[in-house]
């Protein structure tokens, strides 16, 4: 089956393996399906697997000028949010009663790995930063308070990422069975690398937009958050990433190493 499968299929399908799911290829056909079908004697999980890169304009720009300078929302990003709407076409293509996830992963050649990850993170819950005078010094990150792929597919049950040698579940709030996958294989493998807004509510950690107002109306969504928690003079903001680059050798070693046994499923803190 290797054979018939990417680089970063065949990443997923040996994490997948080492928790003890049995992993299949989902065959092709003329219309667009999932990648990967995995399961156990309890649940079935249907896996779209995607690849987040950098922007594929900047080497050329590099081999051009020799420069480049770039400037990446730290939010949710449209780029970020077709892939996810490409993804579901797939899934809703061949699901039936099946758990939907997609797995992503990240890649960068000029050591971007978090500023991608925040951005795909940022586009699965809508995420902002809000900061007021009862937060005190902190900014605190409100969940859904942008337009969400979560908030979009409740059907999507969940999100995979993986960067360097990190992994995490996030887990879509929106979905019926939000707990019934934190209860699956997957979610106990991933105990420890779940993100649930929910979790991070009780705990003081974020705040989140559980609210129905339209997402374009940013002010009365505030004014939703502000009340909720009690927040005076609140205020919402998403950071950029400013950076520039010059050309480097072309024939130094890149690590393109697709080995699951170097990446673990030990709990790592990536928010």
């Amino acid at each position: 089956m290797h054979s018939m499968l990417t680089a970063d299929e065949q990443f997923a399908t040996s994490i997948l393996s080492r928790i003890g799911l049995t992993v299949e290829k989902v065959p092709e056909s003329t219309t667009r399906t999932p990648d990967l079908l995995a399961y156990d004697d309890t649940h079935r999980f249907l896996i779209e697997v995607k690849t987040r890169t950098d922007d594929a304009t900047l080497s050329k720009e590099l081999r051009k000028k020799r420069t480049a300078y770039r400037t990446s929302s730290i939010g949710p990003t449209k780029g970020v949010a077709g892939i996810f709407q490409h993804a579901m076409t797939q899934l809703e293509a061949k699901a039936q009663d099946e758990f939907q996830l997609v797995w992503v992963r990240i890649h960068s050649c000029r050591g971007a790995e978090q500023t991608l990850t925040e951005q795909v993170r940022h586009t699965l819950y809508g995420i902002t930063l809000v900061v007021g005078g009862s937060l005190g010094n902190r900014a605190l990150e409100c969940y859904f308070f942008h337009r969400s792929t979560f908030y979009r597919y409740p059907q999507l049950d969940g999100a995979i990422l993986t960067f360097q040698d990190r992994l995490v579940l996030c887990i879509n709030t929106y979905s019926t069975r939000a707990e019934e996958l934190r209860k699956s294989r997957i979610g106990e493998a991933f105990t420890r690398n779940i993100l649930d807004p929910h979790e991070l509510e009780r705990e003081g950690k974020c705040l989140i937009a559980d609210c129905g107002i339209d997402r374009q109306d940013a002010a009365a969504v505030l004014t939703y958050v502000s009340t909720k928690y009690g927040i005076t003079n609140a205020v919402q903001f998403n950071f950029d990433e400013h950076a520039a680059f010059a050309a480097f050798d072309p024939h130094a070693s890149e690590n393109t190493d697709t080995n699951a046994d170097d990446h673990d499923l030990d709990p790592w803190l990536g928010w």
